[in-house]
């Protein structure tokens, strides 16, 4: 099951459909607002914060008998390597977000994708869509998307096998500080 971090300054009807389809798919969906805070404490190792969470959702997973935040330790072993962003007309914010998801797709290989209208597309992304991995325009063909999310989850899961490193010093101190190094990356 892969995860999926779903960015929207709202929950409207269209894309909790689009949201209730990816986990109908096994794909474990959390949402955040478009914000770099927000989105950051996702992928911090030691996320401890439910602010992060999107309070609806929150609340709905509260209903359906989950629980709003993954602690420590779950956090530590799957971060979200994907991230759809869906657009709903908020231009003006996006900015430092779309900036700080390039330096995470560029950085952690984050897999990236865009679902709004062609005009959003057009405003908020432009010609500056290189670093996204999929731009789809609403209405969203949701097989076609989840098809492509799914391809996806398998690359990311491929990955995460051949992320191990063997070092082997005879000095604990140089051993400490390489693996402090390496965690933070």
């Amino acid at each position: 099951m892969s995860k999926v971090l779903f960015i929207t300054e709202k929950v409207s009807f269209i894309s909790e459909g689009i949201i209730n389809h990816l986990k109908a798919q096994d794909f474990e969906v959390l949402t955040v607002k478009p914000d770099v805070t927000a989105i950051s404490n996702f992928l911090k190792e030691d996320n401890t914060d439910e602010e992060a969470i999107d309070p609806e959702v929150a609340a709905l997973l509260t209903q359906e008998g989950g629980e709003a935040g993954a602690g420590p330790e779950e956090e530590k072993k799957d971060i979200p390597r994907i991230f759809i962003l869906y657009l709903q007309g908020e231009d003006n914010l996006m900015i430092d977000v779309l900036g700080y998801i390039k330096d995470l797709v560029e950085d952690r290989g984050i897999r990236f994708f865009v679902i709004g209208t062609q005009e959003e597309l057009d405003t908020v992304i432009g010609k500056k869509a290189d670093y996204a991995a999929g731009l789809y325009t609403r209405p969203v063909d949701l097989a076609d998307l989840i098809k492509r999310l799914q391809k996806e989850g398998e690359a990311v899961d491929k990955l995460k096998e051949f992320k191990s490193i063997l070092i082997v010093d005879d000095d604990a101190t140089a051993l400490r500080s390489m693996k402090s190094l390496l965690s933070t990356r």
